[in-house]
């Protein structure tokens, strides 16, 4: 069973086994995921019935409602204050909706599905395709990545209310004191934090799952190109300049979104330090709000053009190089290419805004979010949380934009690499895909042949 682990062991062996452990790992995803999409259409159905838990000591339910809201405090206007004088009574504070946490969760739940589902299944056909293995296990890496990280483009600020959730985000955000005391300390709040719980869970072992699998590939691509017969392929002319600026790509795309994390995770620092106002606190008193260490201000996003045609590029540079394909490296140019024509306006809007605000010079950056009239937006960040966010937003900014001109330097290096080696392939050996360049038979045995126990697995 536990063959993969053993050098000695058959490669076709190896390959049977992995592809059974994966199968039985699939078996074990199916029911979370399944968990995951009804916990997701009950939060969408509860979702819509909002007014109908407004009343947080009615039910449960109510209490996920509760991460939506902010409150104006109306009494702490100089202005109504003199109005409840002249009224002879108290002007009572509002809670206002700014967030859709329910939402945002069931987002999440689809997010995990997609992404997981993609992966596993990219994976899953690999097993019969002994030269896709290795490129399934980056795409399945990838994916797992996606699932708990993605990000939107937008907003170019990193204001909370426009950014999206994030699996990340919410096990950060999920503790059960922003629970308690919410019903006048009624535990009936703990349901709602046990439900939520249960379907984060649900999505990490999701997730989990996913990466085991992956795993599992490198494995047998690690044992695949130490088999005695496996013939080395030869990386076509400029293959290895796509390579490492393949490479370049994925540090830049993990960088942008670390940055954009690093603001979002201040966001919730800042509203967790919230404790109202005090007298030497400057605040712009026409938008004034107060948060509850619960509020998630974070919303649902969706997966946008640049995300696909980033993943088309990352997989058609690794089929093209480890598989030495050239098919691969047109559909990399072609895909390059519309993700530099796609963003070639939000480029031109991230750096116009960031000059127009002077965000270039240190101390104007670092004071921006915590300026009387911005402070509100970004939960009255601290000195240390304003440079935090000027931090993370200069990190997403510059590495974004590097991502979009490794794009247009992407675009060439693969039309370079398709007409400089097309009709010469005397120069370089394709593999063949579905045995990986492994003999067909074993030396010194009359073992079955690798073709037949793949066909048997």
């Amino acid at each position: 069973m536990w063959c993969f682990l053993d050098n000695d062991a058959p490669l076709s062996q190896t390959i049977a086994t992995c592809k059974k452990i994966h199968s039985y790992l699939i078996m074990l995803w199916v029911p979370l995921c399944f968990g995951v999409i009804i916990m997701a259409a009950w939060m969408s159905h509860i979702g819509v019935k909002a007014t109908r838990y407004e009343d947080i000591t009615s039910t449960w339910q109510s209490c996920l409602f509760s991460p939506n809201y902010v409150t104006i405090p109306l009494s702490d206007s100089a202005q109504l204050a003199f109005l409840a004088q002249l009224l002879g009574r108290a002007i009572v504070d509002k809670s206002v909706q700014l967030a859709g946490f329910i939402n945002s969760c069931a987002y999440l739940g689809g997010q995990t599905i997609l992404m997981t589902f993609v992966g596993q299944a990219a994976l899953y056909r690999s097993w019969n395709h002994v030269g896709w293995i290795l490129p399934s296990a980056f795409f399945g890496l990838w994916c797992s990545l996606i699932a708990g990280t993605y990000y939107t483009a937008a907003p170019v600020l990193p204001t909370p209310q426009g950014t999206n959730s994030t699996l990340i985000l919410l096990m950060y955000w999920l503790r059960k004191e922003k629970f308690d005391n919410l019903n006048d300390g009624d535990n009936e709040c703990d349901t709602a934090f046990n439900f939520i719980v249960i379907y984060t869970t649900f999505m990490v072992l999701m997730i989990a799952i996913m990466g085991s699998g992956t795993m599992l590939a490198f494995i047998v691509s690690l044992r695949r190109y130490r088999d005695s017969s496996y013939t080395p392929i030869k990386v076509p002319k400029g293959g290895w300049a796509v390579f490492w600026m393949t490479i370049i790509m994925m540090f830049s795309y993990i960088g942008a979104f670390v940055g954009k994390m690093v603001t979002s995770i201040t966001s919730l620092d800042a509203i967790r330090d919230f404790n109202g106002f005090n007298d030497d606190t400057t605040f712009n008193k026409n938008n004034l709000l107060y948060y509850d260490n619960i509020y998630y201000p974070f919303g649902s996003g969706v997966i946008n053009l640049s995300s696909i045609l980033w993943a088309c590029v990352f997989m058609s540079v690794t089929r093209a190089f480890f598989n030495s394909r050239l098919a691969p490296y047109k559909s990399c140019a072609l895909a390059s290419l519309l993700y530099a024509l796609t963003n070639y306006s939000s480029m031109v809007y991230l750096m116009t805004t960031y000059y127009e605000l002077s965000l270039d010079k240190n101390d104007v950056c670092n004071n921006y979010f915590k300026q009387p009239e911005n402070a509100a937006s970004y939960g009255y960040p601290s000195d240390g949380q304003s440079k935090a966010y000027c931090s993370g937003f200069r990190m997403t900014a510059f590495l974004g934009l590097a991502l979009f001109i490794e794009m247009n330097l992407m675009f060439f290096l693969s039309l370079y690499v398709y007409f400089v080696n097309n009709g010469d392939e005397d120069n370089f050996s394709y593999m063949d895909e579905k045995t990986g360049n492994l003999s067909i038979t074993n030396d010194n045995s009359n073992k079955s042949s690798l073709k037949k126990s793949l066909l048997k697995v």
